[in-house]
């Protein structure tokens, strides 16, 4: 048996449920999560979009995947049966959900038995929407948190949301849990090919058109700007670089696997984030430990990992000018752009260690599940909220 402390045990099995298998964030995130319970000997499960990125990296990395239909957010009644059937013929002791997608019906399905369920909020992202939709995401995140045992949150910007929200009263119990970031093996280091990097979704919440206006704004000098992810928005992105007449300053790389991803990144020599709103995002921090300085909107959970100035830069939205004149700055200055670096890579390596990540979510395992329940006697709840 899995032992933690002298009173509580880990589980034996962990079944992950998330409804997007693109490549991202929280694919990275559950990807890296359950490797690590995989390593510790605990059996994982990932449940997810089928033929995605996620369950054929999950595949390949041997881990057992359950690929699943979370295209369609009517689908989620006909998905809480499939998942409750598929966890009565296998019984688990936790079930992990992150984000509202795969929340929803994993949180539908009843409860076999005594497992546990832990709900991760990757970003609240409904403020964005107006009127009825933003109404149902609201009460769906509140649903999510009032049925989970445990509710964690990526950042404390996104627990005080969930504050103002009339949300945290519903959970259970809550805590504060940041990702964590592990670098793969990188080949040897190349030289930089370009002035700028964009990684990430091309989604209207990364606000990827922006990249235009800056570029536009530095003439006449002509920075280069390496794009790796693809979306929605990516044909718009292309129309407007043309229409810019900047078509030779920009390399489309597309959606890649992480490493590949990150060889990119590591030719940029600074990385552009000028997201309308995350939750903890990966990208910056994957930079900070490469080497490549940031230069950020200035939302709240970026405040969380950027100190302006001094590991990075922020950027109050929409601040053309001042990206232009900060991405200027950088790649005009090759001593300034080595010190941020240098206190960027510290903040990283303390702050957003991959150690600490696993070891709090270990930690909430064993609380959750607790010590052998004696015969004849059942366990209570308690509901905590952590810092």
């Amino acid at each position: 048996m899995n032992q933690i402390g002298n009173c509580e045990r880990l589980p034996s099995r962990v079944v992950h449920v998330i409804g997007d298998g693109r490549a991202g964030g929280g694919t990275t995130v559950v990807l890296t999560l359950s490797s690590l319970l995989a390593k510790r000997g605990i059996a994982v499960t990932i449940v997810s979009q089928q033929d995605s990125f996620l369950t054929d990296e999950a595949t390949r990395l041997g881990l057992e995947t359950l690929g699943l239909d979370f295209s369609h957010r009517s689908s989620a009644p006909k998905l809480a049966f499939q998942l409750r059937t598929y966890l009565a013929r296998n019984p688990v002791d936790l079930v992990h959900c992150h984000g509202a997608r795969a929340g929803l019906p994993a949180l539908i399905a009843q409860r076999i038995g005594s497992t546990k369920r832990v709900y991760t909020v990757h970003g609240f992202h409904f403020r964005s929407k107006r009127g009825l939709w933003r109404e149902l995401a609201r009460r769906t995140e509140q649903f999510c948190m009032s049925r989970a045992e445990a509710t964690v949150f990526v950042s404390r910007s996104d627990r005080e949301v969930a504050r103002e929200e009339g949300l945290l009263e519903k959970a259970k119990s809550s805590e504060v849990i940041y990702n964590g970031v592990e670098l793969p093996s990188l080949k040897k280091e190349r030289p930089k090919a370009f002035d700028i990097g964009f990684l990430g979704r091309l989604h209207p919440v990364k606000n990827p058109v922006i990249l235009v206006d800056i570029l536009t704004a530095m003439r006449p000098a002509r920075p280069t700007l390496c794009v790796i992810g693809s979306g929605e928005l990516e044909g718009e992105l292309r129309r407007q670089i043309i229409k810019a007449g900047i078509s030779d300053q920009v390399t489309f790389y597309g959606e890649r696997p992480r490493h590949e991803a990150l060889e990119f990144l590591a030719q940029c020599r600074t990385l552009a984030l000028p997201s309308l709103s995350e939750g903890h995002p990966l990208a910056p921090i994957e930079a900070m430990l490469l080497d490549v300085p940031v230069v950020a909107s200035d939302i709240p959970s970026t405040r969380e990992i950027i100190d302006d100035g001094h590991n990075g830069f922020l950027v109050a939205l929409p601040g053309i000018p001042v990206f232009a004149q900060r991405f200027t700055r950088l790649l005009g200055d090759e001593s300034l752009r080595q010190s941020i670096a240098a206190e960027a890579r510290r903040r990283a390596q303390t702050a957003f260690s991959i150690d600490e990540h696993f070891e709090r979510y270990l930690r909430l395992y064993a609380r959750l599940i607790g010590p052998p329940a004696a015969p004849g006697f059942a366990k209570e709840g308690r509901t905590s909220e952590r810092a």
